[in-house]
């Protein structure tokens, strides 16, 4: 009996245990398919995509790789607006000495620190520990400008997107180009921002692609010292700024484009920057604007040049006219002279360019009919006189070539003769840019062959690619190279003959020099009353170490061409000191 009633117990015992074994299981999967549910639902309410801090911008490099710009990573600190109340804000400001204010009408999050450092970030680090549910970071990179006045024309700077940037998709918190390169380039520069995607079972990380760096084809160096000298020699004769440019005839590379005065790029990003640019725009030198290529102006005897090839093209002087040059000419009722009156004699179109003669060259073009102008304009717009280089930045000034049909449509007036000879010498309405006649320069020493400028050499990606960036392309514009090496010799002599003027300054130089000089008459507005003044110009070409170079220097209101050519010759001991 024991042993029925033992195994009677014993599957009671079993049967028990497999039913709760059954239970066991079914409130399990209950269990699981429960919080499998809740894990999903919760999983899904974690997913979020946040968008990364913004990527670091392209650096800009000089030809040689110096570094023109840097990137400093700063970072905002903001206090939520759905956690802020008046009383918070009285607590943080009493605990942090700071001095924040409460506006319960606005709904926008709080910026209580504005463009820390890393290191000053870490200064604060009490606070957003304390209040950690309160307070957020946002961090950008702010730009820094190696050397802001040599390259504020040529870089630009950056900013706070305005309404229009912000329309056309860029975001409020992202700064972004808005002079020159730095906004032309944009889409090259910004980089492309990284992602996290987050949840409770994976974690997946796309980071910040930095920008691409563009290599320029200035030489800093070289910008440096055209600086230094515009700045010497403008305080040295009371000149209102000027510009120097430097081509490499080879490729067309702008090797030194400078402005001066310029501004410091680095002071128009912050709380204070509207109140320098308000100064910038009181100056009477107008730092802001680019007199290298944003502002033309009256060319004196440097258009000469331009005036040679046309009479040679034209078969109005040929090699062999000579001109008696008497001191000065009657034309109408006016007196038309040489510089000071001198009596220069005997000349071909050589010596002429040596002696700038103003009688030689208002003696030919005077030949021409109202009617014939069509081709020296033409041919000034052939050769990117008053036309636009096509340089790869914005704001060229196009200049202008004066005429009878320009004349006629400004003034309503008739052509004289005394028009004919102030345009032979580039006086009256004629006005160029000083990159137009360094650009000249490039062009008569290529024979014709177009090398348009250009200051971006090249732009490499983050991983060391280069990166499709089209420049202009070269082009024929079919010149006579027998022309254009009689006008070389008058300009060789300009530096290397006794006759010539600036013949001290130059002719102990070993760069081969052919240069121009032009002493330009005009006018200044001072207060109500306008005074004569007079601009100089240099203008040509210079041999160094194996590379050709086009040049042009310019002083506005600096005195004429005899005060410019000790500012060229100084850079030329420069660079020659250096080799």
């Amino acid at each position: 009996m024991k042993n029925i009633f033992k195994q009677k117990k014993q599957v009671l015992a079993n049967l028990a245990i497999s039913v709760i074994s059954i239970i066991l299981i079914v409130y399990s999967s209950l269990l699981n398919l429960d919080t499998g549910s809740a894990y999903a639902f919760e999983s899904r309410s974690l997913l979020t995509l946040r968008e990364s801090a913004s990527p670091e911008r392209g650096l800009f490099l000089d030809r040689n790789g110096q570094v023109l710009t840097e990137n400093s990573q700063v970072f905002d600190v903001f206090i939520k607006r759905e956690k802020a109340d008046e009383d918070l804000i009285a607590k943080i400001n009493e605990q942090y000495e700071l001095n924040l204010s409460f506006d319960s009408e606005n709904l926008s999050d709080i910026k209580a620190l504005d463009s820390l450092s890393k290191d000053q970030l870490n200064n604060w680090d009490q606070m957003l520990l304390q209040y950690e549910e309160v307070f957020y970071l946002k961090s950008y990179f702010i730009r820094n400008y190696t050397y802001p006045y040599l390259t504020s024309h040529l870089i630009g700077y950056i900013g706070e997107p305005d309404a229009t940037d912000i329309s056309k998709g860029k975001k409020p918190n992202i700064l972004i180009g808005k002079y020159r390169l730095e906004n032309q380039l944009e889409s090259y520069l910004e980089g492309k921002a990284g992602r996290d995607i987050s949840s409770e079972l994976s974690n997946q990380s796309y980071s910040n692609i930095p920008g691409n760096n563009v290599y320029l084809t200035i030489d800093i160096d070289w910008q440096s010292k055209v600086y230094e000298l515009l700045e010497d020699y403008n305080s040295r004769y009371g000149a209102n700024g000027g510009a120097g440019v430097i081509i490499d005839t080879a490729n067309g590379e702008v090797v030194s484009l400078v402005s001066y005065p310029s501004f410091n790029s680095n002071e128009l990003f912050g709380q204070e920057s509207s109140f320098y640019l308000s100064n910038l725009q009181e100056e009477v030198q107008k730092p802001l604007i680019d007199k290298a290529v944003s502002l033309s102006f009256t060319p004196g005897s440097i258009f000469k040049t331009f005036v040679s090839y046309y009479l040679l093209e034209n078969s109005i002087v040929n090699k062999e006219d000579i001109y008696n040059s008497t001191g000065c000419i009657t034309i109408g009722t006016n007196e038309f002279c040489e510089f000071g009156k001198n009596i220069y004699g005997l000349m071909n179109i050589e010596r002429a360019l040596v002696k700038s003669s103003n009688l030689f060259f208002c003696n030919y073009l005077s030949t021409q009919t109202v009617k014939s102008f069509n081709n020296l304009t033409n041919l000034a717009s052939k050769l990117r006189l008053g036309e636009l280089t096509g340089i790869d930045i914005n704001g060229e000034a196009i200049g202008n070539i004066d005429s009878p049909e320009y004349k006629k449509a400004v003034l309503d007036e008739a052509w004289f003769l005394g028009d004919t000879c102030n345009l032979a010498i580039g006086q009256g309405a004629v006005t160029v840019t000083p990159l137009q006649m360094a650009n000249l320069m490039n062009i008569f020493q290529n024979y014709g062959n177009y090398y348009p400028p250009h200051i971006v050499k090249n732009i490499i990606s983050s991983e060391g690619e280069i990166v499709e960036y089209k420049h202009n392309e070269k082009s024929n514009l079919d010149l006579n190279k027998e022309y254009i090496d009689m006008i070389f010799e008058g300009m060789k002599g300009v530096a290397y003959n006794p006759e010539s003027a600036t013949y001290y300054f130059l002719n102990d130089l070993p760069n081969n020099i052919r240069a121009k000089t032009g002493s330009a008459e005009t006018v200044e507005k001072i207060g109500n009353q306008f005074e004569n003044r007079t601009h100089s110009w240099i203008i040509g070409l210079f041999d160094y170490k194996g590379k050709t170079y086009s040049f042009c220097f310019f002083q506005q209101y600096g005195g004429g061409g005899y005060y410019v050519t000790p500012l060229f010759a100084d850079f030329l001991k420069y660079i020659n000191s250096t080799e």
